[in-house]
């Protein structure tokens, strides 16, 4: 003999499928308020228990019932609840598919009112996160759809083939119709005369196996065959819908079988047109005013349930204040503690903001000084040496050797000017960084670059960009100079939140040495907290890489 409590269990268990059948399957607006009250009342008692996972259960039951009766708000809202209560629950195996379901809810929903952006991410989620494959499937399956009803037949094709592959792989004979049909007319309406014989092939899997869904793929091929100009095909294909919707008793395929009919010039429909709209109506009417008057019964219910929780609330609340009490003693004990601890990172803090703006206006004082020492070279060094070069020319007993030391000089002096000269950093830097490069080309050097562009030139500030301009410019002159390169590779990319430049040539190389023009390169960097690695041996070119 069973005992009360088993009983008890039973008839719970037993009250739970009965009702969670109806709002899976029925139809009917008295059976579908009764199932909606019977999962509101449960739900109030697992929110006063904090069962949540059971509360997410309720949520789903009744957002789909909402969502039969035409409440597309409340059933949306119903939803939305339900991913709230599932944010406060593990992610075990139950809880993420109660996620699909719901997310699954919402893409519809959202599709039914146009809100594809939405619908899509929702849908995408389920990919994301399905641990079924069916339900993989129908999520494709959806976005498919959803690409349809905007008239993106290739994005429906490649997410609708994905559900196709799937299905085979799972021998699904339920989803391969499904997927078959819509891949056949999203193919169909791209113009691959393959479409229409995926249709015919998912037609033929649906009336052996007496498939309910056989009249999407009767309106599929309606709806083609319409669009295309075959009346004659389009008509018998509407046709069949309409008898399968007929024999399934699904007013909704009714009614839309025989608008697509009057769309056809079949005015023989008209009368059973209207009979159906109206009939529609005036469910939809029935089960407005019936689920009206269930939320306002349910709401006298669920005052009474609140109180019960404000109760509830009310002495843990008592509880609460005698451990805030004893929390606020021990507070009391460690705030000094924290107050110094506060004290400490805020020194730590200003130590840092301070160091960071000495290194600033270090980095500054050296370009400047730097920018002064080019200029004296320039101005008094350079352009005495090319005086004295001209007053040598201007001799009857031209010293040729002395002339050609002095012109080395002083292009030697011209170059080390214009290496350390001040620098007009403009908003376009890659234009900068391009002129630079391109001025050391030659026809017997071809240099080369890559997503110079594409870098965020305009998040490095002023000094860091001086110094990137420096060291390429360090390293041109090395090349031009030393290297006899005749080909030079550099080559930009942003990884995380730094930029790196590979620079490479295929020159004589060396072993690598840190003369003072690579060791100028090495500290310009370390400066703006940069790298910079030399790679090199001989006759195997030169390579840098540079972080910043």
């Amino acid at each position: 003999m069973l005992s009360a409590i088993e009983v008890n269990s039973q008839q719970i268990k037993d009250s739970l499928n009965y009702y969670r059948g109806i709002a899976n399957k029925s139809k009917k607006t008295t059976e579908l308020i009764s199932a909606y009250t019977y999962f509101k009342k449960k739900k109030g008692k697992s929110l006063l228990k904090k069962h949540y996972s059971w509360v997410v259960f309720y949520e789903m039951r009744i957002s789909s019932i909402q969502g039969k009766l035409g409440e597309l708000h409340d059933s949306e809202n119903s939803a939305i609840r339900g991913l709230k209560y599932l944010e406060e629950l593990p992610k075990d195996s139950l809880n993420i598919s109660y996620r699909v379901f719901l997310e699954n809810r919402l893409g519809i929903l959202n599709r039914l009112q146009r809100r594809y952006e939405k619908s899509l991410k929702n849908f995408l989620t389920i990919v994301k996160i399905a641990l079924e494959k069916d339900e993989v499937i129908v999520a494709y399956n959806n976005i498919g759809n959803l690409y349809i009803s905007q008239g993106n037949y290739l994005k429906a094709i490649e997410n609708l083939e994905k559900a196709y592959s799937i299905s085979k792989s799972e021998n699904d004979e339920k989803r391969i119709a499904l997927t078959l049909s819509n891949l056949g007319y999203a193919k169909a309406m791209y113009g691959n005369k393959m479409g229409v014989s995926y249709m015919n092939e998912a037609l033929k899997i649906r009336v052996r196996t007496n498939d309910s869904d056989i009249y999407d793929t009767y309106k599929n091929l309606a709806d083609y065959y319409r669009f295309t100009g075959d009346t004659i095909k389009s008509i018998f294909f509407a046709e069949k819908g309409l008898l399968k919707a007929k024999e399934f008793d699904n007013i909704q395929y009714l009614e839309n079988a025989l608008k697509n009919l009057l769309y056809l010039n079949q005015d023989k429909y008209i009368n059973e047109f209207l009979n159906i709209t109206e009939k529609i109506k005036s469910i939809r009417l029935n089960a407005n005013e019936k689920y009206a008057e269930a939320k306002y019964n349910y709401s006298i219910a669920d005052n009474k349930r609140k109180e019960a929780e404000r109760k509830q609330e009310k002495a843990e609340l008592d509880k609460e204040k005698e451990k805030t009490k004893r929390i606020q003693s021990e507070a009391r004990a460690n705030r000094n503690f924290f107050i110094a601890i506060s004290i400490l990172l805020i020194a730590l803090f200003v130590y840092y903001v301070l160091k960071s703006r000495h290194k600033k206006e270090k980095l500054q004082e050296r370009f400047d000084t730097e920018r002064q020492i080019s200029k004296k070279l320039h101005d008094e060094v350079a352009n005495s040496i090319y005086h004295t070069m001209s007053k040598q020319q201007n001799k009857t007993d031209v010293d040729i050797a002395l002339i050609d030391d002095l012109e080395d000089i002083y292009l030697k002096a011209r170059d080390i000017s214009k290496t350390s000269a001040a620098l007009n950093i403009s908003e376009h830097f890659d234009e900068d960084l391009k002129d630079l490069i391109w001025s050391y080309k030659t026809d017997s050097v071809n240099i080369f670059t890559r997503n110079i562009s594409e870098m965020p030139w305009n998040n490095l500030s002023t000094l860091k960009k001086e110094t990137i301009y420096r060291v390429l410019q360090e390293l041109m002159t090395n090349m031009k100079k030393y290297s006899e390169a005749s080909v030079v590779s550099l080559q930009f990319e942003k990884t995380s939140r730094k930029i790196v430049i590979h620079y490479s040539d295929n020159g004589i190389g060396c072993v690598l040495k840190k003369s003072n023009g690579l060791q100028n390169a090495e500290n310009r960097m370390h400066e703006i907290g940069g790298t910079i690695i030399f790679e090199s041996e001989i006759n195997k070119g030169f390579q840098v890489k540079i972080t910043v």
